[in-house]
Order: structure tokens, then C-alpha cells, then sequence
């Protein structure tokens, strides 16, 4: 999945939302 902030994240699909979320916190 790539994030919207550009980090190319491979996780199975049934993840790839929340982590994504997630993920734009950290950033």
C-alpha cells in the first residue's frame, strides 16, 4: 500500500486501512 504521504507499505489487505491510519499519525 502506498500511504498518502508517500511510504510504500506492503501488509495484507485485511490490515492496509487501520494500519494506514496509523501510520499517518506517526509521521
Amino acid at each position: 500500500a502506498v500511504l498518502p504521504h508517500g511510504t510504500a507499505v506492503e501488509l495484507p489487505d485485511v490490515q492496509t486501512a487501520p494500519v494506514a491510519e496509523t501510520v499517518n499519525l506517526w509521521e
